[in-house]
């Protein structure tokens, strides 16, 4: 029998951390499918449950960051919020997801220019991208983002232990991952500085 320490990981030679980590890889997949599943026979709450139970950090310690398995699910959660309507809580949950942003990891809040700085990142992240992409491939085209589906397109690429390829980032297209960045971004921007315009106008009475 295995002894975990309070990492959650096995003091003997790795193999019981390993089948922990491949367990829970596992049960991530599921839960991501059956959110997709449930996505296409339009059954929205179920596809929501099943996206937040994916979603659930199960692997990283102290000294082993695997919230990189979470891309998909999160992805797929924050893009179901947002065309739900639910577009404050699918912003909190991709900002979070991509460290977009200081209130990301520490619980501060961007002010209208620092974010607009991060959203212009974002913008010139997309389009380098795009511009690569199309140099390749003139016949690709761009900005269509959805649900992430099964694929084999990184059979041929060269496949990072992060998951990382030209083409993909822990199974998620990268030109998606990076146009929801903007779109996420330019929303923060828009909905921060409103809330910067009311601070104001109410510190000088105004309605």
């Amino acid at each position: 029998e295995h002894e975990l320490n309070e990492d959650n990981e096995s003091d003997d030679d790795g193999s019981w951390s390993f089948d922990i980590a491949i367990s829970s890889e596992l049960g991530i997949a599921t839960d991501n499918n059956r959110g997709i599943s449930f996505v296409l026979t339009g059954r929205v709450n179920e596809a929501l449950a099943a996206f937040e139970e994916a979603s659930i950090d199960r692997l990283s310690t102290k000294s082993r960051d695997m919230s990189w398995l979470l891309l998909r699910p999160r992805f797929n959660l924050a893009l179901l919020l947002w065309r739900e309507g639910h577009r404050n809580e699918a912003t909190k949950v991709w900002m979070g997801t991509r460290k977009l942003g200081p209130q990301a990891h520490e619980g501060n809040e961007c002010q209208t220019k620092d974010l607009s700085a991060i959203l212009q990142e974002a913008i010139s992240r997309h389009g380098l991208y795009c511009a690569k992409k199309t140099a390749s491939d003139p016949t690709c085209t761009h900005g269509l983002i959805t649900p992430w589906l099964p694929t084999d397109d990184t059979s041929s690429a060269s496949v990072s232990n992060t998951g990382e390829c030209a083409t993909h980032f822990s199974g998620v297209n990268m030109e998606q991952v990076l146009a929801f960045d903007v779109v996420v971004l330019q929303y923060a921007v828009s909905e921060r500085s409103k809330r910067e315009s009311r601070e104001i106008n109410s510190t000088f009475g105004r309605s």
